[in-house]
């Protein structure tokens, strides 16, 4: 007996019609359409609910996130009120000080405007004696302010003499003050002397003499005159041009 080799049979060694054509071949469903229409209708259902919960995620995300942020604002709100309240509180402490200040700061405008054109008149007696000479005799000295009248006439014997008047709207070379001196030379060569001497002092410019006779003094001749230097904001003392806390 003898064993024939065994062969594979595919569709297209079958006899009949090719089942190559079968899958062209009009397909029957024999499912009913309800069925699948609920099916669809279960699929767009679930779709929906798919939706619904993503938007819920997001619409709560952007909820908590502006709900956190409205927060932090509250919080740091309240903390800028605290804040502001203690520094009120403050500066309703310091409120005296502040018109403390304030009043000395007026007091030291009062003074300056009313002793800045101060002149210590005995320094500049004392500067003026160390000028006149042996053969010059100063018999009156009169001060006079700046566009005002004579503030004091005294004699010069006993340093009688008065200060001018306020300077703070002058320059450190404009006058504040005129000094018209009075007295009696043994020649007009040393009144020349003498106001060469008194223009080297400070704040004394412009000296000259504006009238001069002669004249017999115990049988000697004698020179009479009358002189004018003026006086700038040098000469001022400057002791209330700064004053603490101005």
């Amino acid at each position: 007996m003898t064993n024939a080799p065994a062969t594979v049979v595919t569709g297209a060694d079958i006899p009949g019609i090719n089942l190559g054509l079968l899958s062209s071949m009009p397909r029957v469903d024999l499912m009913p359409p309800e069925i699948a229409e609920k099916e669809a209708l279960q699929r767009l259902q679930l779709g929906c609910a798919a939706a619904l919960v993503a938007c819920a995620v997001a619409v709560g995300s952007v909820w908590w996130q502006a709900h956190s942020t409205v927060n932090d604002a509250k919080k740091n709100l309240a903390t800028t009120e605290a804040q502001k309240a203690a520094v009120n509180s403050q500066v309703a402490k310091l409120a005296p000080v502040a018109a403390q200040f304030a009043a000395v700061e007026n007091g030291n405008r009062l003074v300056q405007q009313a002793l800045g054109g101060e002149v210590l008149w005995s320094k500049q007696l004392r500067d003026l004696s160390t000028t006149i000479p042996a053969n010059v005799w100063l018999t009156n000295m009169t001060v006079t302010a700046s566009g005002t009248a004579a503030t004091t006439t005294g004699s010069a014997a006993t340093g009688s003499a008065a200060s001018g008047g306020s300077s703070a709207a002058a320059t450190p070379t404009s006058s504040i003050a005129t000094i018209t001196y009075q007295g009696t030379a043994t020649s007009r060569y040393d009144i020349a002397n003498w106001l060469t001497a008194i223009g080297g002092l400070k704040g004394y410019v412009g000296s000259t003499y504006t009238s001069s006779q002669e004249k017999a003094l115990n049988g000697q001749v004698v020179t009479d005159f009358v002189a004018t230097v003026q006086v700038t904001t040098d000469a001022l003392s400057g002791r209330y041009t700064h004053l603490v806390g101005s």
